[in-house]
């Protein structure tokens, strides 16, 4: 070995020299000395090449095997840098690509669930809230409730808060929504694609000219607003109407009972099949009641918005109980008739023209004479009518 290999040599092993730095030096030698070597061999084809000797190789078997040692460790430690066993092999490389793939597959899948949450929710009930500004009077109000309840409740506020429970039918129904138009509001789905929608909102109380509800198979529940006009429409569910201030309200049910108590309106209007009519203090200048398969129980106490009353009160296959206030500034003219039954009139101060077992006709005394006058209608089939 020539003394230039020796020299880099004893420089690696005093740590002078890097491995690689080494490793350039040495090559760079080996390179001139075969340039050499070449040319010897030209010149003296009989002479042997090379003058290392014996004392030269433990320092080049001890360089070299530091070599190796250093070129060990380097690889060990990017083994562990890369949490890779020396022994990995493409093998279990290839089986931990395809878990990743498996991996990724699973949560691409997961986020596209949890975009459409509220639609892949199929038989089972999802609450939606929603807050809405009214921002002017006049508005219109337009819900509908589908084997569920339908609340509606005024408050002193210019918002509508509303919850609204529904069970979608299939995985990719679209949710109810609030429509605006304009100053409508409109509670819009379509019910085909739902086992159940009801609705439990809190309203202005005073913001509203109109407001209509319809309902199948739920009870409906208004109370505490005050508007130009009420509708309500439910079939297969009672209705409970409370705490109402309107010109005109309607109220049609059909297999359901009506619960009203403390309405006052111009024009009032209630139907009601295969159920009874609970009502107390009614104050409405013109009242139709119509009663089919079920009995009427009214009980009033006052009349104090209008002067001229006119009420027409009818029920079928079951009783009709009026309880009137006997008030010296309100004058009765009652009609009342009861095919197959009787008829009862209990109030006093009444003059009677006709007063017989199924009908009578009567006035007061002073009926000209007093400011706020009633005119009272009453018919039953198969059921007595009572008044007192």
């Amino acid at each position: 070995m020539n003394n230039e290999k020796l020299a880099v040599l004893r420089m690696l092993e005093e740590g002078k020299i890097t491995v690689a730095e080494a490793s350039n030096l040495l090559e760079a030698v080996g390179k001139t000395e075969t340039a050499m070597k070449t040319k010897e061999n030209h010149k003296y084809p009989n002479e042997p090449n090379g003058n290392k000797t014996k004392n030269d190789e433990p320092l080049f078997n001890r360089v070299t095997g530091f070599i190796a040692g250093k070129a060990t460790q380097a690889a060990g430690a990017i083994s562990r840098e890369f949490c890779l066993e020396p022994t990995q092999d493409k093998a279990e490389g290839k089986q931990n690509e395809q878990q990743g793939n498996e991996n990724l597959a699973d949560a691409t899948q997961k986020r596209r669930a949890l975009k459409h949450e509220d639609m892949h929710k199929t038989g089972e009930e999802v609450t939606k809230t929603f807050e809405l500004k009214v921002n002017a009077q006049n508005a219109e109000l337009s819900v509908c409730g589908y084997n569920g309840a339908v609340m509606i409740k005024g408050y002193n506020g210019d918002k509508i808060s509303a919850k609204v429970k529904y069970v979608p039918k299939h995985s990719r129904t679209e949710t109810p929504e609030f429509i605006t138009l304009g100053s409508k509001f409109i509670l819009s789905y379509d019910e085909n694609n739902f086992e159940k929608v009801s609705i439990d909102a809190f309203v202005p109380e005073v913001l509203f000219s109109s407001i209509k509800i319809n309902c199948l198979n739920g009870a409906v529940n208004i109370a505490s607003v005050t508007t130009t006009a009420i509708e309500v429409e439910n079939t297969y569910g009672q209705a409970e109407i409370k705490n109402i201030m309107t010109e005109q309200i309607k109220c049609d049910t059909s297999n359901g009972s009506q619960h009203l108590l403390n309405i006052i309106a111009k024009n009032a209007a209630f139907e009601c099949f295969n159920a009874s009519v609970n009502a107390s203090d009614i104050d409405a200048e013109n009242l139709r009641i119509s009663v089919l398969n079920g009995g009427l129980n009214f009980d009033v106490s006052r009349f104090a918005k209008y002067n001229d009353y006119e009420w027409e009160l009818e029920s079928n296959n079951d009783k009709l109980n009026l309880l009137l206030p006997s008030l010296p500034d309100v004058a009765y003219c009652v009609s009342a008739h009861a095919a197959l039954s009787h008829v009862k009139i209990g109030l006093t101060g009444l003059n009677f023209t006709k007063n017989t077992k199924c009908g009578a006709e009567a006035k007061s005394h002073n009926y000209d004479l007093v400011r706020k006058k009633v005119k009272l209608k009453l018919e039953t089939s198969n059921a007595p009518i009572v008044v007192n």
